[in-house]
């Protein structure tokens, strides 16, 4: 590990603004990029703000979207 900084799933929870029950069901879904050391939960703080930056662009792209009719746009 050179220098990186792994984050403790409490970290996650409060840096994501989520609970910590939603950080372990998607580490379970493997929603998030984690790893495992020993038998613990560790996120790179890195891959999870590459991780946030992908799924901001990703929420933003359904966001504005135009809605449609069966005819059209509205």
């Amino acid at each position: 590990m050179s220098g990186e900084k792994l984050l403790k799933p409490t970290e996650v929870a409060e840096l994501l603004q989520v609970s910590i029950t939603t950080i372990y069901g998607w580490t379970s879904g493997r929603r998030i990029p984690f790893r495992k050391v020993g038998r613990l939960l560790r996120c790179d703080r890195a891959e999870l703000e590459s991780w946030m930056q992908r799924e901001s662009v990703i929420n933003q792209r359904f966001v504005t979207l135009p809605a449609r009719t069966p005819t059209g746009l509205i």
